[in-house]
């Protein structure tokens, strides 16, 4: 389980979360949720302790270990808000949630078996992942990390869809809960023909023009 340690402040405000950021690099961030009487927790973290963190792909979906003043709190991140060019992290918010806490997450979709993809391996077929997230609902404990979908049976023109993911016990696909028939269960990754680019079919369209061409000249020659 990742852990990072935090701060209270009690300097609220936009200009003092701006003084936070600009001088003591720090994150100004929020931990709500738990039992009602819980209330809410302002707090700062080290940036670059934070963004180090934020490399691991679990940090958005595992559960973290917060230790706030000493006193460690087990949260999910719920809310991130990034600089829209620097690489900085302007705020950030916590869930507090114990492992049997029930909660929807959107999981990352991982493709394995990518190199063996018979679309890709016997055409010219190009893997192309619809959902790069799925939303899964269920317990934090049982919440994956990512979803694999194994894409090595798939043909040019083939698809996965939600239903036919294999999902860890006890956590379910909230999407296919919603709509209708048509419209809940969703493409998730499929393999389609690769576009040629203009370079290659303008080297075939020449291959063949002078194939034709050679064909004509040998006629001309065998009549003469």
């Amino acid at each position: 389980m990742i852990s990072l340690k935090a701060s209270i402040r009690s300097d609220l405000g936009s200009r003092a979360s701006r003084r936070l950021r600009r001088i003591e690099d720090q994150v100004p961030a929020v931990v709500y949720g738990g039992a009602d009487e819980t209330p809410v927790q302002h707090i700062s973290l080290t940036h670059n302790a934070l963004l180090l963190a934020l490399q691991a792909e679990s940090f958005y979906t595992q559960p973290i270990e917060l230790e706030i003043d000493g006193a460690a709190t087990q949260v999910i991140l719920k809310g991130l808000q990034r600089h829209p060019y620097k690489q900085r992290i302007l705020h950030a918010d916590f869930l507090r949630a114990s492992g049997d806490t029930v909660l929807k997450m959107q999981v990352p979709v991982r493709c394995i078996n990518q190199e063996l993809c018979q679309g890709v391996k016997q055409g010219d077929g190009m893997i192309e992942l619809v959902q790069a997230q799925i939303e899964v609902s269920g317990r934090v404990r049982d919440i994956p990390e990512y979803i694999e979908v194994d894409v090595e049976p798939l043909d040019v023109g083939e698809s996965i869809k939600l239903s036919e993911i294999q999902l860890p016990r006890g956590i379910e696909l909230t999407a296919l809960g919603d709509g209708t028939d048509e419209t809940r269960d969703q493409t998730v990754v499929h393999v389609i023909k690769q576009r040629k680019s203009a370079e290659a079919a303008a080297a075939e369209g020449a291959a063949v023009e002078g194939e034709a061409a050679g064909a004509e000249g040998t006629e001309g020659g065998e009549s003469s």
